[in-house]
């Protein structure tokens, strides 16, 4: 199993999946982490863009020994190479699909500031668009109705 992404949620991420007893095989994450204390070095790489996530296209297949790629909070678009790989490619979305595409903070926002209600993270596999591969399950969850307040409406 490879992991692509950033921040808090990524590592979150990779220790239930090594918790669960599933191989995580590769973390490639950018600078705004850098893995846990106690974390194999090894198991992974600093990346800055999604040019050099294409570079690592080959590795990122051969070293993946259940074939999947999960995308978690991950700034960067998975290109050509990676999108050829083989590889299953998995993201989970912070917003619902296909309705709010994008960065995570900019759909939340949005949905606040227009007065939705609900907001939900999705789980979907990815192809060359922008979020707009098939959706494979949803969670909706509700928006506090205080929240715009902190925005200033």
């Amino acid at each position: 199993m490879i992991f692509v992404g950033d921040g808090a949620l990524l590592w979150r991420a990779v220790r239930h999946a090594r918790a669960d007893g599933h191989p995580v095989d590769l973390v490639c994450h950018g600078p705004r982490t850098t893995p846990p204390p106690g974390f194999d070095p090894g198991a992974a790489r600093e990346v800055r863009s999604g040019a050099e996530l294409d570079a690592l296209a080959g590795e990122l297949a051969e070293r993946c020994t259940d074939g999947l790629l999960w995308s978690i909070d991950n700034p960067f678009l998975l290109r050509e190479k990676v999108l050829a790989s083989g590889l299953r490619l998995l993201n989970v979305h912070g917003g619902p699909l296909p309705s709010y595409r994008g960065l995570p903070p900019v759909t939340a926002a949005y949905a606040v500031l227009h007065g939705e209600t609900s907001l939900a993270a999705t789980l979907h596999e990815i192809d060359a668009g922008i979020d707009t591969g098939p959706v494979l399950a949803e969670a909706r969850f509700p928006i506090d109705p205080d929240a715009a307040t902190a925005w200033g409406r």
